[in-house]
């Protein structure tokens, strides 16, 4: 089957008030396994993807570049360095997965934090498509198929979603 990994820019609460790595990773778990029930903009693009890539729905992984974040925003501003130290931790988990196909949904206000991970990374623009809203990813530990798309909430207008995920699926097959 196809090999999907999406990567958002946080997994915002899943690991909140953990006392330990054991913890935290028993709720990623559930989370994972109850995903298809969570109805929000990342879910559905997740789902257009799937579909678009005939992928069993609830196929493709999913991760974020923060690995951590705080309840309070201002805190995840105060600890951003700290936070960004863990950044590498994709690399290791686009290996391990082997993915044939990554889309990152974070925005361009991401791209450095991608540069600093994937160093040399390319971005090529995508014929139809602002630079912006969708580009190919070129990296040596990247699949050929690999994109940065915006944020979730550029994502809902004027159906760029619906544009978007059919691109890629193209691109793909």
């Amino acid at each position: 089957k196809r090999r999907l990994l999406v990567v958002g820019s946080e997994i915002r609460g899943w690991g909140s008030n953990c006392e330990n790595i054991s913890v935290g990773m028993e709720k990623y778990e559930r989370l994972n396994k109850v995903k298809d029930h969570h109805n929000s903009a990342f879910w559905e693009i997740i789902g257009k993807l799937e579909r678009n890539l005939k992928i069993e729905a609830g196929g493709s992984a999913f991760t974020g570049i923060s690995k951590f974040t705080f309840n309070v925003p201002a805190l995840n501003v105060i600890h951003q360095k700290e936070i960004m130290l863990f950044d590498e931790i994709i690399l290791g988990e686009i290996i391990r997965i082997k993915p044939e196909i990554v889309v990152f949904i974070t925005g361009t206000e991401n791209d450095n934090r991608l540069k600093k991970v994937f160093d040399g990374l390319i971005f090529n623009d995508v014929d139809g498509f602002d630079h912006k809203d969708v580009c190919m990813l070129r990296h040596v530990f990247l699949p050929i198929n690999s994109f940065r798309i915006c944020q979730i909430e550029d994502l809902i207008h004027d159906n760029l979603d619906v544009r978007i995920t059919e691109c890629i699926a193209n691109s793909a097959n």
